[in-house]
């Protein structure tokens, strides 16, 4: 299984970077690193050589920076991509964990419990009532992957073929609502998304500070 992690940076600690990178790089994928800073100085801090950094000089929104980061991985032959943020916490094991339910030219995209680390809160997943809204749901005492409609695109993983069915990020959204459209847009093509509960995914602070992010303003 090659495994293609897709970052995108805005002004990042590299301090964190740096330490994200060498979890994934150990465990042996190829992470792509998109970086919207106008002024670009990753490169002066991030060497390792599993990296592919991209700077774009601009910041041109996530959706965009995520498709630049999906043609890149899919050129590279990725059968899963995993979509980070600069300030993703994660341990040595997630990808393992979180990647155990796919499998290769299948459409499927799985999630973790997301928690904003410096508040201990859980974000919620979201399901779809029979009245089309979206409703909250959480890990609660639930031990085994459970079906959801929406998450959160940070910590998530797909099949690259799942890009071929449901395509690619809207780049009409900038940042709000670009995890959530592209969440309901799979679900309309029948592709089954899942949260893994036994795999925990933290934000350093990013969720607290930011609510305003696409699946963030749904859920509060």
């Amino acid at each position: 299984m090659k495994i293609y992690p897709i970052i995108v940076c805005f002004n990042p600690d590299v301090s964190n970077l740096n330490l994200l990178c060498k979890t994934l790089t150990n465990n042996h994928s190829a992470v792509i690193i998109v970086d919207n800073t106008e002024n670009s100085y990753i490169a002066e801090y991030v060497a390792f050589p599993a990296c592919t950094l991209i700077p774009l000089g601009e910041n041109t929104g996530i959706a965009h920076a995520q498709n630049i980061g999906i043609k890149q991985a899919i050129k590279g032959g990725a059968d899963v991509i995993v979509f980070f943020d600069q300030d993703s916490k994660i341990e040595n094991d997630f990808l393992p964990l979180l990647l155990a339910p796919l499998k290769v030219g299948e459409p499927k995209v799985v999630a973790p419990v997301f928690f904003d680390d410096p508040e201990g809160y859980e974000f919620p997943a979201m399901r779809l009532n029979k009245y089309g809204l979206l409703v909250k749901t959480y890990k609660r005492d639930r031990n085994i992957p459970y079906d959801v409609d929406v998450i959160i695109s940070s910590g998530t993983a797909a099949t690259a073929v799942t890009f071929n069915i449901a395509g690619f990020m809207d780049e009409d959204f900038f940042i709000d609502f670009v995890d959530t459209e592209w969440c309901l847009r799979c679900r309309n093509k029948n592709i089954p998304i899942q949260v893994c509960t036994y795999c925990r995914y933290e934000a350093l602070g990013r969720c607290g500070i930011n609510k305003s992010w696409g699946y963030a303003r749904v859920c509060s």
